[in-house]
């Protein structure tokens, strides 16, 4: 087990690493929504599309951030559901049809502003946020545009940058003249 040389070890890792960078994405890309149906708990539902048999293993962490709501998690293949404070699994199913939910556009809002024109590197950004998860991000809506609009608000904040020197520049600039 400690060959790294060995090829069908080599295969293995690579598979676990897989699996794992697809836990990360369920922890990152599951949106809920509020699903509003009254009672004593809030009530969520979300739709994610893994690449793996990721829901099993990270379901618990669900239980644990969101240990005071009800929720569920669908995908093809597993339905995770949490239910007063337990935890329970059922087959997969088609894409429900859940309900708008108004946290959609602070989602939006949220990641208008996070974004830095300035530092855009699209091919990272798609690594990190494969393009597979945009259909069920509401965030993702915005990327196009943001992108098609960087290079002009790179511009923008250049021009509106200020043009006074900082005021330790007087301080240096002063400190440099004494020394000639």
């Amino acid at each position: 087990m400690q060959d790294r040389a060995d090829r069908d070890l080599a295969m293995q890792r690579q598979m676990e690493k897989a699996v794992h960078r697809c836990q990360h994405k369920m922890k990152a890309f599951v949106r809920f929504r509020d699903l509003r149906q009254g009672g004593d708990r809030r009530s969520f539902a979300a739709w994610f599309e893994p690449t793996h048999h990721t829901v099993e293993p990270t379901a618990p962490f669900f239980a644990r951030r969101f240990a005071d709501m009800d929720w569920m998690i669908a995908t093809p293949d597993v339905t995770a559901q949490f239910v007063d404070s337990y935890l329970s699994f059922h087959p997969g199913q088609p894409k429900p049809d859940l309900p708008d939910d108004a946290a959609e556009a602070l989602w939006g809002t949220y990641f208008c502003n996070i974004f830095n024109p300035a530092r855009l590197k699209v091919n990272a950004m798609t690594s990190e946020m494969p393009k597979k998860y945009w259909k069920n991000l509401p965030e993702a809506a915005h990327i196009k545009d943001l992108i098609a609009g960087a290079e002009a608000k790179v511009r923008e904040m250049r021009d509106n940058a200020p043009t006074l020197p900082p005021a330790r520049a007087a301080r240096i600039t002063k400190r440099l003249r004494k020394d000639d």
